[in-house]
């Protein structure tokens, strides 16, 4: 039922229903079922599993962000002379400045800020504030 007939028992052009016209709803097949709904999946997860069902290779990542880092850690130069290590004191009498702020401490062209440490207050030298 509903199939069309064979093309040799199919009636004359001349003898066919008129396009548009249906036959009587006895003859008519049932209508098709309702689509069925699929829900969306969770945020984060496709059809046929998580983030990771197919991805395992997270580690190479991992392994060149961290080379990455180690490296540029390894390679950042101290070269810079006026530089000197953090200490309890300061070479001379500081210029105090404020700059969004912080409170920086310039002898020369040095600059410091204050930071704490188990023994006391210690000055730790920095780049120039901004501005």
């Amino acid at each position: 039922m509903g199939e069309r007939p064979p093309v040799g028992e199919r009636p004359p052009v001349g003898e066919r229903p008129p396009d548009g016209s249906r036959p009587p709803a006895g003859d008519r097949p049932p209508p098709p079922p309702p689509p069925v709904y699929y829900p969306p999946p969770p945020p984060g997860y496709y059809y046929g599993g998580g983030w990771d069902y197919y991805d395992d290779d997270d580690w190479i990542v991992g392994l060149a962000v961290g080379t990455t880092i180690g490296v540029a850690a390894a390679s950042d130069d101290h070269d810079s002379d006026d530089e000197s290590p953090a200490s309890a004191t300061l070479p001379c009498q500081p210029q105090v400045k404020s700059v969004e702020g912080v409170t920086y401490y310039q002898c020369g062209t040095q600059f410091y800020v204050q930071g704490y440490s188990s023994s006391g207050p210690i000055y730790i030298p920095v780049a120039p504030p901004p501005g």
